[in-house]
């Protein structure tokens, strides 16, 4: 980005958010404020110190909808009390943006069943598709991808091993499974055989995607 002229601040050259936005705020005309947690400690000061300046909160995604999939599939208490605290937060978040983003038209339904005054749009992610070269006659094999310090990737992946890769592994007698993604826990790990091949992080995925025939996203939460 830096290469295309877009200024770019980053730690260790600015300290502190606050101490930026006090510097440089009223040079904004608008601020995008991403996940929660970071737009609950910052919003603050971008309406104190940038009051010019259209604030967009963008959820990434509705982190209540995941938690509260959470709780419903523990059925613990405490994960029911989390969930409700961050729906409460984010609500909270969007009453005080000027405008919300999310990744979904569901998303985007619901917000604006709950707050019909409130911009709600949907940004989605924004990835380039390279064309493929491989036909899908000549692919084999499947893949999961995602990073293991998102634990419900964790949970994905135990769970589709344990559930699901028994009832079709017969029928793709010479397809391994490859786990991608960076910092898989010991009981990730763990799964791997002549056929399940965890990865670790990988910094180009292309070759996998020429060769694999199919990926899975068994997110539970």
């Amino acid at each position: 980005m830096q290469k295309r002229g877009i200024e770019v601040v980053y730690h260790p050259y600015i300290k502190k958010v606050r101490d930026y936005l006090i510097s440089r705020g009223s040079d904004f005309d608008a601020v995008v404020l991403s996940r929660c947690d970071f737009a609950r400690k910052h919003i603050a000061d971008v309406r104190l110190y940038a009051p010019q300046s259209r604030v967009i909160f963008d959820t990434v995604d509705l982190h209540f909808l995941r938690e509260d999939s959470e709780a419903r599939l523990t059925q613990e208490p405490e994960a029911r009390r989390k969930a409700q605290e961050k729906q409460q937060l984010e609500y909270q978040l969007i009453d005080q943006a000027d405008e919300t983003w999310v990744v979904s038209q569901a998303e985007q339904q619901l917000l604006q069943q709950e707050r019909p005054d409130k911009s709600i749009q949907v940004v989605s992610n924004i990835v380039d598709i390279p064309g493929s070269s491989t036909t899908f006659a000549l692919r084999r094999d499947w893949l999961f991808i995602g990073s293991f310090q998102h634990t419900p990737n964790i949970d994905a992946v135990l769970f589709f091993v344990e559930n699901i890769y028994p009832l079709v592994s017969e029928r793709l007698r010479d397809a391994k499974f490859y786990i991608i993604g960076d910092k898989p826990p010991p009981e990730v790990v763990a799964l791997e055989n002549e056929r399940i091949v965890v990865t670790g992080l990988q910094t180009d995925v292309r070759p996998f995607f020429e060769s694999v025939k199919l990926s899975v996203a068994p997110l539970r939460v």
